[in-house]
């Protein structure tokens, strides 16, 4: 016969203190009234409710109130555990909704809500406040993605302050914007890039919360069936009394009938009894634990494999929509590929067949203005170069700008850069001399071209012309005189040659006959007109030792040393 351990004799006395049962041997009663003294006794369930039944005189048993037994009374301390456990996951791959830089938003703490309410408004009004805001909460972005933590409220915060969105994944990094080939050129998305983003994650919390509703329901299961058991091994415990009682019922009544009354008779029914009861009860306990112990690998299976599962969405999450971006990505790349070939540009350079179609605009119009054009993708900055005129011309455009220039100067006397034409010298020339001819004075612009005094009367400068040309007459005999003697002999060719000289060069005298008359002075006595003296005595053709004579005789600088005299004068 099995004899209980103190052990399984305490929990029995524990599990009848908590009904509000006597125990069954007198000899554990002070133990019993220890127990029950600091257990309360229960009187209803989790969830199913007993009353006493009361008994009878004809010795029907009691039926025993259903206390909550120790390991059901387990279960509300189990279930918050358990409900513990569940928001710690839930928490973790959900954490508290927080905001403002990282302030819990949904906090009882009226102080920091307060504080909260007067940032909001210290951001409308203050600008520098609001880049401190914008830099604290990028830094509580960063450090929550790094933790693996919820970011949306940091993020719609965010949002608030730079009307920017980050639109990424809970706990996944920032999916890159572009993976087109680097170097290849990126354009803007036009809203395909952020479609994506925002389909993918509501993807995700979907999945994410069907996820955990799958779980919660796992866990609901098994606390149901962990109640069950509980409830089942309270029940067959009660039952195991109820079949107890009646059979010590049935023994007392056997044993009165039988006249045993004997000490060792009743002892050894009793202890049969006592063995009989206690294992069923072990029996109870044991299918108890193996069904709490396949509950609870049960539970721990599924909230060790959580994370694991959220992360494998994620993931899967991640991969398609990194597909997604990438074919839209190459999509924009293709679309800006032909692009390209329509416009001639790429990524804001200039492609080869756009670069040859500026080069033959650029040919085009220069063709039509004469001039060599720089190559432009606006064809505005073609006019542009034309109306400055500072691009080189074309052989073409040179010929036809002399042309005009040409026909400009024969209509107006001027070449382009100004200069007189002979024929508007001339008529200009005949104009002074008719002006002359009328006035009897030489005009100031004629005496200066022939190098006369200013004011020289015209019968004096017509009188100075015939000497000169009288001048020349004589020079033009004396060389025809010269070549016609050049095949004589020496001595007659000297004399040819000293011939020639004589009538060549006029006298100094007569030189200074007519520029005496040139002669003007000042008040005080002081030659004025040098300049004129100086010009018609280096126009003179006389020799440079009396050049340097008629100087010094008008008292005109000379520039150099004084000539040598001539042999002869």
């Amino acid at each position: 016969m099995a004899t209980m351990t103190q052990a399984q004799i305490t929990a029995e006395l524990q599990r009848k203190a908590a009904a509000g049962k006597p125990p069954s041997d007198s000899a554990n009663l002070a133990q019993y009234n220890a127990i029950k003294a600091t257990t309360p006794s229960t009187t209803t369930n989790t969830t199913t409710t007993k009353t006493n039944t009361a008994t009878t005189n004809t010795g029907a048993p009691k039926q025993p109130v259903a206390p909550q037994p120790a390991a059901a009374a387990g279960t509300a301390s189990r279930t918050g555990t358990t409900s513990s456990n569940a928001q710690a996951l839930y928490n973790t791959v959900n954490p508290p909704v927080t905001g403002n830089g990282g302030a819990d938003y949904n906090t009882s703490d009226t102080v920091t809500r307060l504080k909260m309410i007067a940032d909001s408004k210290k951001v409308q009004s203050d600008p520098a406040f609001r880049q401190s805001e914008i830099e604290r909460t990028n830094a509580a972005i960063a450090a929550r993605k790094a933790s693996g933590q919820d970011t949306s409220a940091q993020e719609k915060y965010l949002q608030t302050l730079t009307g920017k969105t980050a639109g990424v994944l809970e706990g996944a990094g920032t999916t890159p914007g572009n993976t087109a080939v680097p170097g290849a050129g990126t354009f803007a998305s036009t809203g395909n890039q952020a479609l994506i983003e925002q389909l993918y994650n509501n993807q995700y919390d979907s999945q994410l919360q069907m996820l955990k509703k799958a779980r919660d329901m796992q866990l609901q299961g098994l606390n149901s069936q962990e109640t069950q058991a509980n409830q089942s091994a309270y029940d067959s415990r009660n039952q195991a009394d109820v079949v107890n009682m009646q059979n010590a019922q049935k023994l007392r009544e056997l044993v009165a009938n039988n006249g045993m009354t004997g000490d060792g008779q009743n002892i050894t029914a009793n202890v049969g009894l006592g063995a009989a009861r206690q294992g069923a009860l072990n029996d109870i306990n044991q299918q108890q634990s193996n069904a709490l112990q396949n509950i609870s690998e049960q539970r721990s299976l599924i909230n060790n494999n959580a994370s694991a599962d959220d992360l494998a969405l994620l993931k899967e999450i991640q991969a398609g929509k990194a597909n997604a971006l990438i074919n839209n990505n190459q999509y924009l790349d293709d679309r800006a590929l032909q692009l390209a070939q329509l416009m001639g540009v790429y990524n804001g350079q200039s492609t080869l067949a756009g670069k040859q179609q500026n080069i033959n605009n650029a040919l085009a119009y220069g063709d039509r203005a004469g001039m060599i054009l720089s190559p432009q993708s606006d064809p505005s900055g073609y006019l542009r170069q034309i109306q400055a005129g500072t691009a080189p011309r074309t052989l073409e455009g040179t010929n036809q700008q002399f042309n005009q220039g040409i026909t400009m100067a024969g209509l107006t006397g001027y070449l382009p850069d100004g200069t007189k034409t002979s024929d508007q010298q001339q008529r200009d020339l005949q104009n002074l001399w008719t002006v002359a001819q009328q006035t009897g004075t030489i005009p100031d612009s004629l005496a200066s071209m022939y190098g006369l005094p200013k004011g020289t009367k015209t019968q004096d400068a017509y009188q100075f012309a015939q000497n000169m040309q009288l001048n020349r007459d004589q020079l033009s005999q004396g060389n025809t005189q010269f070549w016609a003697n050049y095949n004589q002999d020496a001595s007659q060719f000297q004399k040819s040659l000293d011939q020639k000289n004589a009538t060549q060069a006029p006298s100094a005298q007569s030189v200074a006959d007519y520029t005496d008359k040139m002669v003007t002075r000042d008040e005080d006595g002081k030659i004025v007109n040098t300049d004129s003296l100086a010009s018609v005595i280096l126009n003179s053709g006389l020799d440079s030792y009396n050049m340097w004579l008629m100087y010094q005789r008008y008292g005109i600088p000379w520039n150099g040393q004084v000539p040598a005299k001539p042999a002869g004068n």
